[in-house]
Formats: C-alpha cells, structure tokens, sequence
C-alpha cells in the first residue's frame, strides 16, 4: 500500500514495520548519520562523498541510473507568458545563495531548466520507464524465479 507521505513511511521503516524502502537521501540522511536505519545503496550514478562507503546500485546493475527530480508544473493550457514569468521567478530564486544553501544541505542539485528544457526532460523520462516496464512486462524478457 504506497504511503500518504516521506514521513510516515521513514516512521515505519525507523520502527520496523517495514525492511527496506526507496527514499530521498537529504530525507534520509539524517537518520542514516544517527545510525537510525542502514543505507544499501545510492540509485544516482555516482557515490556522494557524504557516504563514500554506500555503493550505487549501477556497481551491481550496469547503467542502473536514478535520480529524484522536482519540478513545478502548470495546467496545460497556462499562458506562455505567464509561464515566462513563473520561470524568470523560480530561477531568480533557485540562483540565490541562501536557497542554494539549503538546497545543498538537503542533497539537491539546484538546476533551473527552462520550460522546454524541463518538456524534453519529462519527456525522455517517460519513453525511459515505458521502456523499462515493457520490458519487465514482455514475458520473453522477464526472470521466472
């Protein structure tokens, strides 16, 4: 049953209601650095030198390559000209030094990509997890255990 929310599910996984779970690693951090739960493994493509012993999944999966996005998003039929404006708004703030800070604090990269910069990413992520299920889904390809 998927959780209302980060913060119940890192409850649980903290009580031992649950073994594992997938999470953010600026959520987790925390809880990892006071040795509340145990990291197995980074889904991004490299080792984060605030964990340098957590390998990443690609060491054991080749191309294995995951990485936790947020972006803002609109209605679809906003007007360009208001979405300039949110975008000029939004990458003003993501420039400055104080929400940098504490965006590396929470183990996020900062990225600010334009409108159709962030179109083309949502995109490739799209035909990359279509992929990825049909692939899981053809039985051809699918492991029996």
């Amino acid at each position: 049953m998927p959780y209302p929310g980060m913060g119940p599910a890192m409850n649980d996984l903290v009580a031992g209601h649950i073994e594992t779970m997938f999470a953010a690693v600026g959520t987790a951090l925390p809880l990892i650095e006071e040795g509340k739960v145990r990291a197995i493994a980074l889904t991004g493509g490299e080792r984060l030198a605030r964990l340098p012993g957590i390998p990443v999944v690609a060491e054991t999966i080749p191309a294995f390559n995951h990485l936790e996005w947020f972006g803002i998003l609109a209605p679809p039929h906003t007007p360009p000209a208001t979405v300039t404006v949110l975008w000029h708004a939004i990458s003003k703030a993501l420039r400055a030094p104080d929400v940098q800070e504490r965006l590396r604090q929470s183990m996020l990269t900062p990225v600010g990509s334009s409108p159709a910069e962030a179109t083309a990413f949502l995109e490739d992520e799209r035909q990359r997890w279509r992929a990825i299920v049909e692939a899981r889904s053809n039985p051809a390809t699918t492991s029996k255990p």
